[in-house]
């Protein structure tokens, strides 16, 4: 089986890893990515989540946590991660598998963190 793939930083706020499997006995080509991301949510963005329901809070009350450095522009501190993979079976009776799981965290003013799957 033969095997490429390396981790990759984008930017400080992004981080990436792929690997792609070929030419194995039970798969003919296998991949996996994994992405990790953080930074700060924008209003914008915390206004499009609200409207859709989510009732994100970004009062700027007093904070002891990491929102206390973008509370002067309405920002909020975000986790987002994700994996997806595809798998191609070399049997022909096996069907192909394909899966994304994605994790997104929002840290509300007063340290309350909202996840969504």
């Amino acid at each position: 089986m033969h095997h490429t793939g390396s981790p990759f930083i984008l930017s400080k706020l992004n981080i990436c890893t792929c690997s792609f499997f070929q030419d194995g006995q039970t798969f003919e080509k296998a991949g996996v990515a994994v992405s990790v991301v953080h930074g700060s949510l924008p209003p914008a963005a915390i206004a499009q989540m609200n409207a859709r329901g989510k009732g994100l809070k970004t009062s700027h009350s007093p904070v002891t946590t990491r929102s206390e450095s973008n509370k002067e522009d309405g920002s909020l501190p975000f986790f987002a991660a994700g994996i997806s993979s595809v798998i191609h079976p070399r049997n022909p009776n096996v069907p192909t598998l394909h899966f994304n799981y994605r994790y997104f965290e929002v840290e509300e003013p007063g340290g309350n963190k909202r996840y969504y799957f």
